[in-house]
C-alpha cells in the first residue's frame, strides 16, 4: 500500500507566500506589532524579576551587590544587539522585510523557552549564570532587528501616516512591559516567595514561548514590501557606501534615540529602586508601573498623530525642550517615600516622555534611503540602545550608591536629552 507523502516545506512555502489566507489590514498591523510586544515583554520581565534572579542565578551575601550583578548581566546582553542588527538588517534590505520579522520571532520562541527551563544556581552552580548570559547574548543578536524591523515595515506600508503607525510599534513596547508587570504581579499574588524561587518564576517565560509560536504563524501571512532593488553587494561594501555618503545621519541615528531609550529603561530601574531603597512592596510597585505603562500605551498614537501633521522634526524638538524643563520636579516626586508622590511622579513622567517616544523611531529610520534603511537603522539604533538604554539601571544604581542622592539619575537623563536635541539640530 502506497501512502501519499506530504512535503512540509511545500506547505511552509504556501503560508510564507500568502497563498492560503490574505490578512485584513487590522490583523496585518497586529501581526507586525505583536512580535515587538513579546520582545519587550521578555526583556522587561528580566528587569522586573531582578530581585528574584539575584537569588536564583546570582547568589550574593549582600542584596544590593546581587542586584548590581543582575543589572550588569542585563547590560551585557545588549552588547550583541548592534552586531545582530548589522547582519540581520542587511538581510532585510537584500531579501525583504518579512524575512527579518520571521527570523526574529523564531529566535524569540526558542531562546525564551530556553531561559524558562534553565536550572538554578542551586542545581548546577556557576553554570546557571553563565548559561543565562549566553542565552541573553544570543537573544540580543537575533531580536535586535525586531524593534527596528517592525518600525520600518510600518512606515513603508503606511507612507501617508508613518509616525502614527510606527507609534503602535512603540506603544507595543509598553504593552509588553505592562504584561510583564502583570505576570510578575500574578505570581507574587498566587505563590509564596519560596514557591517562586523554586520554579514559579518560570511560568511567564514558558507562556511567552507559546505566544511567540502563534505570532510566527500570523507573520507567515504578511505581505512583503515591494521595493526597488540594487545589484546585490556584500555587507562590507554596503557599509562602506553608507559610511562614505551618510556619516552625519549615522551619528544622528545613534544619538537621537538616546533620550528615548533612557526613558524606557528608567522604568525598570525605578521598580527596583522602590523595592530596594524605599521598601515599597513589590505588589504596590508593580501597580504603579502598570499605571505608567497604560498611560504610555494610550498616549503614543495620540501624540504621533499630531506629529505627522505639524512635522516630525519640529515636534521632537518641542518635546525635548518641555521634557528638560519639567524633569527636575518629576524626578523629585519619584524619589519620595510617599506613595501618592510616587504615583503622581510616575504618571507625570510617562506623560512627559510620551511625545518624544511617539515619533523618534519613525524619524530616525526615515533618515536613510529604502535600499539600505534596515542595514543602517538596525545597527545604529541598537548601538544606541546598548550604550544608553541597557546601561540605565546600572548607571542609575551606581550614581545613587556613590552620591547617596536618590535624584542623581536625573543628571544622566538630562545629559541624554541634550545629546538627542543636538543630534536633531544637526540635520
Amino acid at each position: 500500500m502506497c501512502a501519499t507523502r506530504i512535503n512540509p516545506i511545500f506547505i511552509f512555502e504556501l503560508f510564507y507566500n500568502g497563498n492560503l489566507v490574505r490578512m485584513k489590514p487590522k490583523k496585518l498591523n497586529l501581526a507586525v506589532v505583536a512580535g515587538n510586544l513579546l520582545e519587550w515583554y521578555e526583556f522587561s520581565l528580566y528587569g522586573f524579576m531582578a530581585s528574584i534572579f539575584a537569588k536564583v542565578f546570582f547568589p550574593a551575601e549582600k542584596s544590593l551587590t546581587g542586584l548590581m550583578i543582575v543589572f550588569a548581566a542585563y547590560a551585557v546582553s545588549f552588547s550583541m544587539r548592534p552586531i545582530g542588527g548589522l547582519i540581520i538588517g542587511y538581510l532585510g534590505d537584500q531579501y525583504g522585510r518579512k524575512r527579518v520579522l520571521l527570523i526574529s520571532i523564531i529566535a524569540l520562541t526558542a531562546l525564551t523557552i530556553g531561559i524558562g527551563i534553565l536550572p538554578s544556581y542551586a542545581s548546577i552552580g556557576i553554570l546557571a549564570p553563565i548559561f543565562l548570559i549566553i542565552l541573553r547574548l544570543m537573544q540580543g543578536a537575533f531580536i535586535s532587528s525586531e524593534y527596528v524591523g517592525a518600525t520600518v515595515y510600518q512606515t513603508e506600508m503606511n507612507a501617508h501616516r508613518p509616525g502614527f503607525y510606527a507609534a503602535f510599534v512603540q506603544s507595543s513596547t509598553f504593552v509588553g512591559g505592562l504584561l510583564a508587570s502583570l505576570s510578575v504581579l500574578f505570581i507574587t499574588w498566587f505563590f509564596s516567595n519560596e514557591t517562586i524561587l523554586n520554579g514559579a518564576w518560570r511560568i511567564p517565560y514558558l507562556l511567552a514561548g507559546v505566544f511567540a509560536a502563534i505570532i510566527f504563524l500570523m507573520r507567515l501571512k504578511l505581505p512583503d514590501i515591494k521595493q526597488q532593488k540594487n545589484k546585490t553587494i556584500g555587507l562590507l561594501e554596503t557599509w562602506k557606501t553608507i559610511f562614505r555618503n551618510q556619516k552625519i545621519k549615522l551619528l544622528q541615528a545613534i544619538f537621537i534615540p538616546s533620550a528615548a531609550t533612557v526613558s524606557v529603561y528608567y522604568f525598570i530601574y525605578q521598580l527596583s529602586y522602590l523595592v530596594t531603597f524605599l521598601k515599597v512592596s513589590l505588589s504596590i510597585s508593580l501597580i504603579i508601573m502598570v499605571a505608567s505603562k497604560l498611560i504610555l500605551f494610550i498616549s503614543l498614537p495620540f501624540f504621533a498623530h499630531f506629529g505627522d501633521r505639524i512635522g516630525h522634526k519640529r515636534f521632537l524638538i518641542s518635546s525635548l525642550i518641555v521634557l528638560m524643563l519639567f524633569a527636575y520636579p518629576v524626578f523629585y516626586l519619584m524619589t519620595q517615600p510617599i506613595i501618592l508622590d510616587l504615583i503622581i511622579g510616575q504618571v507625570l513622567f510617562a506623560l512627559l516622555v510620551s511625545p518624544y517616544l511617539s515619533l523618534n523611531m519613525a524619524y530616525v529610520t526615515q533618515l536613510f534611503s529604502p535600499q539600505n534603511r534596515l542595514t543602517a537603522s538596525t545597527s545604529t539604533i541598537n548601538l544606541s540602545i546598548a550604550i544608553f538604554g541597557a546601561t540605565t539601571p546600572l548607571i542609575s544604581l551606581f550614581l545613587v550608591k556613590i552620591t547617596h542622592l536618590p535624584i542623581m539619575p536625573l543628571a544622566y537623563f538630562l545629559g541624554t536629552c541634550l545629546l538627542s536635541l543636538s543630534a536633531i539640530l544637526l540635520n
